[in-house]
């Protein structure tokens, strides 16, 4: 008789819990709030030993004994402060930035921001290769890389969506146009910018075979 038990897949550690004390809903209603209320602590605990940050190093930011830190992580995350959060940042490497997100957002806008976000960090890149050749070859040759990237992301995306109901078509197909006389070239500097460029056009573009196509 086999007495394995299937791994159930939940929605929350709540849901766990309740699962795990069937005969207890009170205590597992009180252990789920309790993890509820220390998803920030538990996240800074995790930034400072992921990157070997000491409490007494956090501490210092703070000007405080490492005692107080000790407490902070052992306790909910209603007494977080700003200054406690810039200090965990400072002290990882990290900046510390705050975001408002609408709750309407969609999936779709998602993406469109990370789109706008990657636009602004090119536009930087380009700003810092405005008068230095050097740094231009290297964000061109980013630029490229990035391109193939992105592409095949939307690619390896699209090809998982579901087929057509009653042809088996997909709905959508992305592949690379194939062009011999772009591959094995070997070259450096511009010229190898120039001919890396002018085969993605050739090789690298996307081809839409659902209706019309959409260019952004």
């Amino acid at each position: 008789m086999n007495t394995k038990k299937t791994a159930a897949k939940f929605a929350s550690v709540a849901d766990m819990i309740r699962d795990s004390l069937p005969d207890d809903p009170g205590l597992a209603d009180e252990l789920g709030e309790q993890i509820a209320q220390r998803q920030l602590v538990r996240r800074l605990a995790n930034l400072r030993n992921a990157n070997n940050v000491t409490q007494g190093q956090v501490a210092q930011h703070l000007q405080c004994a490492q005692s107080r830190i000790s407490k902070l992580e052992n306790g909910v995350d209603a007494d977080v402060t700003m200054a406690d959060l810039q200090a965990y940042a400072k002290a990882a490497g990290f900046d510390l930035e705050i975001v408002f997100r609408s709750q309407k957002i969609t999936l779709f806008d998602e993406v469109k921001r990370q789109a706008l976000n990657i636009q602004r960090c090119f536009e930087k890149l380009n700003e810092l290769a405005a008068n230095d050749e050097k740094i231009a070859k290297g964000v061109a040759s980013f630029h490229l890389e990035a391109l193939l990237n992105l592409f095949s992301i939307a690619s390896r995306s699209s090809s998982r969506l579901s087929e057509i109901p009653g042809n088996g078509d997909p709905l959508i197909s992305v592949h690379e146009a194939s062009d011999d006389s772009a591959g094995g070239e070997q070259s450096t500097g511009s010229e190898q910018t120039a001919k890396s460029r002018s085969a993605i056009r050739r090789r690298r573009s996307p081809r839409t075979t659902a209706g019309a196509a959409t260019e952004y």
